[in-house]
């Protein structure tokens, strides 16, 4: 599904992250993967389901903001400030903070 949502290979996904095993028994929430070079800004990300979590996470960068990491997974921003307990104006957001995709 990772792999899928990303547009690449599962072959290659396993390659970039080779202490996750083949059949991926050894992958857990909160498990931070590496993305193959190829398939960065290649591909935008699916759309997630419309309730609950899609289980994507997102390493906050400098520069980024709530509005911004919502429009670049096709989100409601009001879902990801209410999921991640980030304050209505957006001011607890830091560099480094991994949030949750609603």
């Amino acid at each position: 599904l990772i792999a899928s949502r990303l547009g690449i290979d599962v072959d290659d996904l396993l390659a970039a992250n080779r202490t996750i095993t083949s059949d991926c028994t050894n992958l857990h929430i909160g498990d931070v993967l590496r993305v193959p070079a190829s398939a960065i800004g290649s591909s935008t990300p699916a759309p997630p389901p419309n309730s609950g979590s899609s289980g994507a996470e997102h390493t906050v960068s400098e520069g980024d903001t709530c509005a911004g990491i919502a429009q670049s997974f096709a989100v409601p921003v009001e879902a990801l400030i209410s999921l991640n307990g980030i304050d209505s104006e957006c001011r607890n957001l830091q560099v480094g903070q991994v949030v949750t995709i609603p």
